[in-house]
């Protein structure tokens, strides 16, 4: 079978179609993912996680700041006793949150495809 003009034609527009969905995959990877803020059972804030910022979280409870960076989200400062929400570490991935129990927050992500990081049987 011999290899034609057609078929490099052909094979060349694969080879294009197959690097713009993959090349689109990268660049929408995190649309739609966002932290969802909420103080108690109300939501007070929905934030991004495709772009770098800072949000001061005020409550009648206290201030937290709360920073996306690269696609993940965690607390840089807070006035709470203890501090716990500010070493709870960066979240990114669906599902992942951070709570502040002295000042009523959770910041949850939802959005975006969620990642399993282990799975018992």
């Amino acid at each position: 079978m011999k290899f034609g003009r057609a078929d490099a034609v052909l094979a060349v527009i694969l080879l294009l179609a197959a690097a713009a969905l993959f090349l689109t995959g990268l660049l929408l990877k995190d649309e739609g993912r966002y932290a969802l803020v909420c103080h108690g059972e109300e939501e007070i804030g929905r934030y991004t996680l495709s772009e770098d910022g800072d949000y001061v979280l005020r409550t009648e409870e206290g201030t937290n700041t709360l920073c996306i960076r690269d696609g993940e989200a965690f607390i840089s400062a807070a006035d709470c006793p203890g501090g716990d929400c500010m070493r709870m570490g960066r979240i990114g991935k669906e599902g992942g949150s951070i709570v502040c129990l002295p000042h009523r927050l959770v910041i949850r992500i939802t959005g975006g495809e969620e990642e399993i990081d282990v799975l018992v049987r």
